[in-house]
């Protein structure tokens, strides 16, 4: 089976904190050109119950004075059919393929978006929507 042909469902999609930095208020219309966004990215993998966690902890920084001004974790799981395919041994672990990696890195980051711009409707952040990702080809490499 190509590593293409993978399956996966999304078995859990959930926020696991929001906040804003109430000490560090932008006022005005938020632009990508006044702001940093860091992402930060865990993968756990459960082989006996074929499954891919991925935690995603996105924080908005003002560059003016480089304190953050809001942020959100999230937690998704992924069924990952046939996961054995798209696992590489490094180190005595197995780690998943950096190309089906990105693929579910993508996806969390997509449903972080969604789950951003709920939270933010109630803060004077309303009108701001988060960039869609591109992950590069060698985000994962050593």
């Amino acid at each position: 089976m190509k590593k293409s042909d993978i399956s996966i469902e999304i078995f859990n999609a959930k926020a696991l904190s929001f906040q804003v930095n109430n000490d560090n208020v932008f006022e005005g219309d938020l632009k990508f050109e006044n702001i940093n966004i860091a992402l930060n990215s865990e993968f756990q993998i459960d082989e006996k119950n074929s499954a891919v966690g991925v935690k995603i902890d996105l924080t908005v920084i003002l560059k003016e004075n480089e304190k953050d001004l809001f942020g959100l974790s999230s937690f998704f799981e992924f069924g990952v059919y046939d996961l054995k395919d798209v696992l590489i041994k490094k180190d005595k672990n197995n780690i998943l393929d950096s190309k089906f990696a990105r693929k579910l890195l993508n996806i969390a980051i997509g449903g972080s978006r969604g789950m951003l711009s709920v939270y933010l409707s109630s803060t004077q952040y309303k009108g701001f929507t988060l960039p869609i990702a591109n992950i590069p080809d060698d985000f994962f490499e050593d």
